[in-house]
């Protein structure tokens, strides 16, 4: 591995923030974010014929096809924008993904280099999930509880009205974090097998988490982060 190569997992239950740590650590190490849900919500905002086959997986909670999902991800990973790293964010989500990943790296002789696992209790997470909020323009996420808008219902940034994501209603929530049982979970042991898995605190603040997840990277390749 190059000096500034780095390819990292994020992983977590839903609703633990994986999305913003990745948007956060993107900017220390200059490699990008590859979010699957991203990648989906831009097919069936855009109103794609993928797209919308997509969109009714998402909005019922349930894992978009394999064959779809590793399609989508595998061209962003393999792309000329990762070819210095990336931090994954919602991929892989099953054995079967982390299995096509790994082959699809080996093929370049390249490799994920370690799994962080952000780690929140269920009960945290559902609440979390039923408060949060999102921008219709540019995405940026709020809470009610703990990051609301400084205006009820708009967008700091752009002042744009926010929403609910489909798949943060309760019964959508539910079935969500059954299938991460289900499907997700074995993950934590297929990267710990691989010596790769480290586990992180993701109770604190957003910047606290933050902090935890750079220590973490800075205790085993420091070189990786910039300055």
């Amino acid at each position: 591995m190059a000096d500034d190569d780095i390819r990292i997992v994020l992983m977590g239950p839903p609703g633990v923030g994986k999305g913003t740590q990745a948007k956060l650590l993107t900017e220390t190490l200059a490699v990008p974010h590859i979010s699957s849900g991203d990648l989906f919500r831009t097919n069936y905002q855009e109103a794609t014929p993928l797209g919308m086959q997509i969109k009714k997986y998402m909005t019922e909670g349930l894992l978009v096809p394999e064959n779809i999902t590793i399609s989508i991800v595998m061209e962003a990973v393999l792309s000329s924008q990762a070819k210095k790293g990336f931090i994954l964010d919602g991929f892989p989500r099953t054995i079967t993904q982390a299995e096509a990943l790994d082959q699809a790296l080996t093929k370049q002789n390249k490799f994920v280099d370690f799994t962080l696992n952000i780690d929140v209790p269920t009960e945290q997470l559902v609440k979390r999930l039923a408060s949060r909020l999102l921008c219709s323009s540019c995405q940026t996420t709020y809470n009610t509880e703990t990051q609301p808008p400084k205006s009820e219902g708009l967008c700091d940034l752009c002042n744009t009205p926010l929403y609910q994501r489909d798949d943060d209603g309760q019964a959508a929530v539910k079935k969500r974090f059954q299938v991460y049982n289900n499907d997700s979970r074995p993950l934590l042991k297929y990267y710990g097998s691989q010596g790769k898995l480290i586990n992180i605190d993701g109770t604190g603040t957003l910047m606290k988490v933050h902090q935890h997840l750079l220590q973490a990277i800075s205790n085993i390749s420091s070189n990786n982060i910039p300055g």
